[in-house]
């Protein structure tokens, strides 16, 4: 009779794309160290990996400040982004009397513009972080693009 394993862990999967250039890549490394099987050789490379999580330090207080301005923006914003998503779940859900959908196209029209006004603020303050992080040089620096 066999022995039960038990606690045994469930496998998990999961699904990794590469770009054709980089798919090539994997195939011949494999290949030189007679590895048959993507997951097992995947999983090897993976789990034997150092990973170095690179910090940024952002030392420059102006810029610092005009992030966490930009940042407290979205987060307002963002609120503001939930409450025209409930109000319109509301209006969308309302019902009449009799059990019939009221659809008030004004209504629904004015809420939806505010959210497309909302989402374009979102955009516009992610730009402004994104362009005063590419002013920050991994270092802490002020990137010199004369450098």
């Amino acid at each position: 009779m066999r022995k039960k394993i038990e606690n045994k862990e469930p496998d998990r999967i999961v699904g990794v794309r590469f770009k054709q250039s980089e798919f090539d890549k994997l195939q011949a490394d494999m290949k030189s160290m007679d590895y048959l099987s993507y997951s097992k050789y995947i999983r090897e490379v993976v789990l034997r990996k150092k990973v170095t999580v690179q910090r940024v330090t952002i030392t420059d207080r102006s810029i610092r400040n005009q992030i966490n301005q930009a940042t407290a923006q979205i987060s307002r914003i963002g609120n503001n982004y939930n409450q025209l998503v409930k109000k319109i779940n509301e209006v969308s859900r309302s019902k009449k009397k009799n059990g019939d959908p009221v659809i008030n196209s004004k209504y629904l029209s004015y809420y939806l513009d505010k959210l497309q006004t909302a989402t374009q603020k979102i955009i516009e303050e992610q730009k402004k972080i994104i362009e005063m992080v590419n002013l920050v040089r991994v270092d802490g620096e002020p990137d010199n693009p004369q450098n």
